[in-house]
């Protein structure tokens, strides 16, 4: 009997020495790693695309997505209550959203910047409005080929858009903070976060005059001689800009 004690003894001691000395880093990394969590944070605006003068051609217009950390909702009826009046849903399908098992889930999306800021006012708790930024060419078509586009994700494609992209393209901030008991990430608005910056704006040597000009002119010598395209190209030969 005291032999067997003696074994007991001796195996939880060598079980101790192994935890507590020999994996002690695997252990340590381990439970940090279940208190963080790291967090990328890249909801800064894209960098604008100005002609020369200043008139914008490529800017962003800001939305939102309404969404719920659902293990922060204090009040179900009250969120869904003011949720329903400013968002134009039943109330018994947000809180039927709000009442889900899942840790999160998205209530709206996209809705307009007035609203959004609407519902930021209410403060309720748990209930996250998350800027999601749209690209904009507020001059149409105009230089289009010359600018490029963007896709969904805002990441440039072709022209200007896809060819700096990396400059144009927000700063993303990659924030490590805590985890609650259940290791959901503590909500936006009880974690200072550092904000990311906002991507560089960009100033073309195009003249927007010019360049609309340009673009009327080749497409009536397209229709007149119908031709199957054309090329204009407008320089200054003092600096050797390209206008258009």
């Amino acid at each position: 009997m005291i032999a067997l004690l003696i074994g007991l003894v001796f195996a939880i001691l060598v079980q101790l020495v192994q935890v507590q000395i020999v994996d002690h880093r695997f252990y340590e990394g381990w439970a940090e790693d279940q208190r963080v969590r790291s967090l990328v944070i890249a909801d800064a605006s894209r960098g604008k695309i100005c002609d020369r003068n200043g008139h914008l051609l490529a800017g962003n217009a800001v939305m939102y997505s309404i969404e719920a950390d659902l293990a922060y909702v204090v009040d179900v009826e009250k969120a869904a209550a003011a949720l329903g009046v400013l968002l134009h849903e039943p109330n018994a399908h947000l809180k039927q959203l709000l009442r889900s098992d899942a840790p999160w889930v998205q209530i709206a999306s996209p809705v307009s910047k007035q609203v959004g800021e609407q519902i930021i006012s209410l403060g309720l708790s748990g209930i996250t409005v998350r800027p999601l930024w749209v690209r904009k060419y507020p001059e149409g078509a105009l230089a289009s080929h010359v600018l490029g586009f963007c896709t969904v994700e805002i990441t440039g494609f072709y022209g200007i858009e896809g060819f700096y992209d990396e400059q144009l393209r927000p700063e993303k901030v990659e924030w490590v903070g805590p985890v609650d008991l259940s290791s959901e990430q503590v909500p936006w608005d009880v974690v200072p976060v550092v904000l990311p910056q906002p991507g560089t704006d960009l100033v073309l040597t195009l003249d927007r005059t010019v360049q609309a000009l340009a673009e009327e002119e080749l497409a009536r010598s397209v229709r007149e001689y119908q031709a199957e395209g054309g090329t204009i190209i407008v320089m200054d030969p003092r600096t050797f800009e390209i206008l258009a």
